[in-house]
């Protein structure tokens, strides 16, 4: 009896795939950015893309969604 494994490669252009659709619906550009987080924090974040399957990326920007969803924010004042 054979029993054949799938490639890698399906599974990563799989992945690709979903990344590619979900940034499709979102034409918004992304701004990269350094920002120092609890080590605590961290380690739920890396648990959080590992059981679902997502990246580091996506897990924070649906935090921020959440967080920023129905806050009034006044604009900024704009420079003299």
């Amino acid at each position: 009896m054979v029993i054949r494994k799938r490639p890698a490669t399906k599974k990563i252009g799989a992945a690709a795939a979903v990344k590619a659709k979900s940034q499709q619906k979102t034409q918004e550009k992304w701004i990269r950015t350094t920002v120092m987080i609890r080590e605590m924090n961290h380690g739920k974040i890396k648990a959080i893309t590992y059981w679902e399957k997502k990246g580091i990326k996506e897990v924070v920007d649906e935090a921020l969604k959440l967080y920023l969803k129905g806050k009034k924010v006044k604009p900024l004042p704009k420079k003299k």
